[in-house]
């Protein structure tokens, strides 16, 4: 004897397969703008560098920490 499967089932089912989805997309955008967040670091950090080592020449005094290092 096959039992049909009420509504509501079929409805929640739904609903946390939709719910799923979402997380797991939200969690794709979010590792992406992470990823795009630090690749924007990266090249920051790459581009300051001379200018970090050209301004310890001239505005730092010797000993004093240079920012970013």
């Amino acid at each position: 004897m096959v039992q049909r499967i009420p509504e509501y089932w079929r409805y929640i089912g739904q609903v946390l397969a939709t719910f799923s989805a979402l997380l797991c997309g939200l969690q794709g955008v979010f590792v992406v703008l992470c990823g795009i967040k630090e690749w924007i670091n990266t090249v920051y950090r790459l581009a300051a560098w001379p200018g970090l080592m050209a301004n310890s020449r001239t505005r730092y005094k010797p000993g004093l920490q240079v920012p970013g290092t």
